[in-house]
């Protein structure tokens, strides 16, 4: 499932890594092994020990709610400003969510022990774990608020417009079931959504691809959780989305 291509290993590419002093970024880059994940890897199940720790250079991996009768929904994404596990480097505890890779990964993994004395030797890192772990309740906290109270439509165009700020591309590999895991919606009523958004000039659709059109009214028709997300991003983790930045140059 894992695949170690012959990359470069380096820290910039993640924003985490690319925020370490000169020293850290020295030790962890030696442990550090470059992977490219597949959609559909497997990360981490919920209760599974925690062994590696990825940190993503681009892709999407999605940070999943299991439930009894056998669905999912998603509670966080995680791409180049984050990374996956990273709880395991501050406390030692099993995966509390599943953790899959929804759109195809490159990045680099490190073991948790290393990673562990990594952040105990580190102030910076290990503050810069505990505030992207804050971000994830924050995010897991804002998406359940939002699948409570906002209209679907809503919620899908605050979700297009976050996987887009994470891959910074306007292609979006996405499928109906994806979308409907995303946003705790029916598929169908998430195909009828899509031709909708399509209709108004926002998006174009074809089997499995969505590409955003039109971001700036996408956005006008996202709900509120959009921008509360990126100024949580801001305020936890020192990260802004390239749109965003871009639009007050």
């Amino acid at each position: 499932m894992l695949r170690a291509p012959n990359l470069p290993v380096s820290t910039a590419a993640n924003h985490i890594l690319a925020g370490l002093a000169v020293d850290d970024a020295h030790f962890i880059r030696a442990h550090l092994k470059s992977v490219e994940l597949p959609r559909g890897t497997v990360l981490s199940l919920t209760g599974d020990p925690i062994r590696q720790v990825l940190f993503p250079y681009s892709g999407a991996v999605s940070i999943m709610v299991a439930l009894a009768d056998g669905h999912s929904i998603e509670a966080g994404v995680v791409g180049h400003n984050g990374a996956v596990g990273a709880a395991a480097a501050l406390v030692d505890t099993p995966a509390l969510n599943d953790a899959i890779v929804r759109l195809p990964t490159r990045g680099v993994m490190v073991p948790v022990p290393i990673l562990r004395k990594c952040a105990d030797q580190s102030s910076v890192l290990r503050s810069s774990l505990v505030r992207w772990e804050r971000m994830l309740l924050a995010q897991a906290q804002q998406s359940a608020a939002c699948n409570a109270v906002h209209p679907l439509e809503q919620r899908v165009s605050r979700w297009l417009l976050h996987l887009r700020d994470l891959i910074q591309d306007d292609v979006l590999p996405l499928t109906h079931e994806y979308l409907a895991q995303m946003v705790g919606g029916r598929r169908t009523t998430l195909t009828l959504i899509a031709q909708h958004l399509q209709i108004q000039g926002m998006i174009e659709y074809r089997r499995g691809i969505i590409r955003v059109r039109d971001a700036h009214r996408l956005r006008q028709l996202a709900c509120e959780c959009y921008d509360t997300l990126n100024q949580y991003f801001e305020l936890f983790i020192e990260w802004r989305p390239r749109s965003m930045m871009l639009q007050e140059t």
